[in-house]
Parts: structure tokens; C-alpha cells; sequence
């Protein structure tokens, strides 16, 4: 197993172009920043090369818009994303051969325990966000076209505000993955979305806390599954994909339970 980070995603094709005439090709995987520094594909990839011995995974995390660019270009062969609109979009252009939800969490909005843009007194999400606004407190974004930073934007339109348009000097852009992201904040003492799974993982090294979380439908978080139609590893692509939405599910509904006591995703298939 191999993982990669965006900034060395030339050097990972190089080196299977180098060594393509040598060994089958490897399964690459795109998967969010979030999957994978949650600690998840940790888990998912030793149990799926157990069990199907045939294949090896090279993981590729990067944000859910650069995973699609991956795919379109045919660099990757299964895509893990957590953008909705645009996976449905990646399918119905033909880009993606079948796609289905396999796990969902939900987002947080985390920022400094002192809090003080007393986002902890919010009746609501969109409540939320306007008193950071109103407070003018930091506030990072990821501003990546990831399935987090996608979700932000929604939440800001659905508040009534647009800082990104209006060029609020409070409203900052950080161009890096989550668990990055999320130290950055701690840093500067900012506000900011998060998933739960990786803010559970990392951030208690980061010196944020949770201020704001609810079960409403606006902070779901729901992840699919791809496969890359003109996927190099086709059969490998198939094989990952039947296994998530098979006995991945169990890998998926225990991982973070010893931890936190709790499971990090909920699996979306139910046995039948």
C-alpha cells in the first residue's frame, strides 16, 4: 500500500509508468483528506488487500474537486468524495461508471475555546456563522473546491453572507487538507467547518473545541464511492467498490468505536 499527497501525485505516475512492464497495475484511489486523516483508509486498505490478495492500493488524498479532476483525466481508477451535486454530475457526463453513498458523518464548526464570537449560544447553524461575522473573528477555509469547502460556502449562503465576495479581512484562505487546516486554526485561534471524524483524530492537539453541532440535514456528510470509467484497473476498481458496499461496511461501522466510543462514519448499506 501506497499513499500520496497532491504535491507528489506526478512522481506516484511516473513511477507506475516506469514500472508497468514489472508488476500488474496497482488500484489507485483518490479519497478526501478527510477519509484519510481520519485514520479510515488505515483500516480499509490492510482489510481489503487481505482479502483480496490480487490487488494492491496506491492512495491518492487530495480534496474532493481535485479527486474528480483525477478521474476525468482517467489518473485515478475509484473515487471517495463527499460532494454530492458533483458526483452525480461526474456520472451523468460519463465519467464515472457507477457510483453509490457508502458512509456518512456529519460537519462541526470548531474554533478557540474562548469563543469569542459566542458561536456555543447558536440556535442554528446559519446563527452560527453570522456571529462570527458579526464578531469579525477569524475564520479559515480550505478554499480548495473540497467537499468541506463546498459545504462551507453552501452553509454562508444559507446564513445570508458571502465573506469570500465581499473581501471580509476576517475570512482567510488556506489552500491545505484538513488536518492541516485544522492546526492552521489552532494557530491563529480561528474558526472554522470541519468533518467530525478527522477533527475527533487531530484536534485535540490543535487547542480548538466543537462550538457548534446538531443533527440537522445542513451539516450531513455524506461519502460515495466511484468507479472511474475508463479506469486503468478496472477489475480492481469493481472488486474495491463491491467490497465497501459488502464487508467494508462493518470496517466501517466499528472504526473509532475502542477510541472514542463511538463510530467516526456511519455505514450507509445496511445488510440485507
Amino acid at each position: 500500500m501506497t499513499r500520496i499527497r497532491h504535491n507528489a501525485i506526478a512522481s506516484l505516475f511516473l513511477a507506475l509508468a516506469c514500472g508497468a512492464d514489472r508488476a500488474p497495475a496497482p488500484l489507485v484511489v483518490a479519497t478526501t483528506t478527510s477519509v484519510e486523516d481520519s485514520g479510515l483508509m488505515d483500516v480499509l486498505v490492510p482489510a481489503f488487500e487481505g482479502a483480496e490478495p490480487a490487488f494492491r492500493l496506491q492512495v491518492i488524498a487530495v480534496g474532493s474537486g481535485e479527486a474528480f479532476a483525477l478521474g476525468r483525466r482517467g489518473d485515478a481508477d475509484l473515487l471517495i468524495t463527499h460532494a454530492p451535486d458533483d458526483e452525480a454530475e461526474f456520472v451523468r457526463r460519463g465519467f464515472g461508471e457507477e457510483s453509490t453513498t457508502i458512509m456518512s458523518s456529519h460537519f462541526v464548526i470548531v474554533g478557540p475555546a474562548a469563543d469569542p464570537a459566542r458561536v456555543r449560544a447558536a440556535m442554528s447553524v446559519e446563527d452560527a456563522l453570522r456571529r462570527v461575522a458579526g464578531a469579525a473573528a477569524p475564520f479559515l477555509t480550505r478554499g480548495d473546491s473540497s467537499g468541506t469547502h463546498r459545504q462551507e460556502m453552501a452553509l454562508w449562503r444559507q446564513a445570508g453572507l458571502s465573506p469570500w465576495r465581499d473581501g471580509a479581512a476576517w475570512y482567510r484562505e488556506s489552500g491545505v487538507g484538513m488536518a492541516e487546516l485544522l492546526r492552521v486554526a489552532g494557530e491563529r485561534a480561528a474558526y472554522t467547518l470541519s468533518d467530525r471524524g478527522t477533527f475527533l483524530v487531530v484536534g485535540e492537539t490543535t487547542g480548538l473545541t466543537i462550538l457548534y453541532d446538531d443533527a440537522s440535514e445542513s451539516l450531513y456528510n455524506p461519502y460515495a464511492a466511484t468507479i472511474v470509467k475508463d479506469a486503468r484497473q478496472k477489475e480492481g476498481a469493481r472488486a474495491f467498490y463491491e467490497w465497501l458496499r459488502g464487508p467494508g461496511q462493518a470496517v466501517i461501522g466499528t472504526y473509532g468505536q475502542e477510541r472514542f466510543g463511538r463510530p467516526l462514519f456511519e455505514p450507509s448499506i445496511r445488510p440485507g
